[in-house]
């Protein structure tokens, strides 16, 4: 469990377009719960919503984290925008996120499926 992807961890390979991700320091294998008490890794932005709800990080959250820094590549912002960090973590706790297709025209149809999969609210329909 990487338990921190987001595009500031994510490099690409120009000549071969290879995309790597980086930055392994709070990934965990395995049991992803191996924190500090009342610390919660990872970037608020790019969490999943069980996360914010105090669930145990696994694969699920890491393709949800996924599914937001495709939906910011694609669309030059964030599925969830508040104000605050508060407000932005209270609308990814209840909110479905946009669809894609309607913030970028032009997207392949299984592309922006893809994304919206990735940001499913239920971690068993990621």
């Amino acid at each position: 469990v990487h338990r921190d992807v987001k595009p500031g961890n994510v490099r690409v390979h120009l000549p071969t377009s290879a995309a790597v991700l980086t930055d392994f320091g709070i990934a965990r294998a395995g049991d992803g719960m191996h924190t500090d008490t009342g610390v919660v890794p990872g970037s608020p932005a790019f969490m999943a919503p069980e996360l914010l709800a105090g669930a145990a990080p696994d694969a699920a959250s890491d393709l949800y984290a996924l599914g937001v820094t495709l939906f910011q590549l694609l669309s030059a912002r964030l599925p969830f925008e508040g104000a605050s960090m508060g407000e932005l973590l209270r609308r990814a706790a209840r909110d479905e996120a946009p669809a894609l297709d309607t913030l970028r025209g032009g997207l392949a149809p299984a592309l922006a499926a893809l994304v919206a999969r990735l940001l499913a609210r239920r971690r068993e329909a990621r």
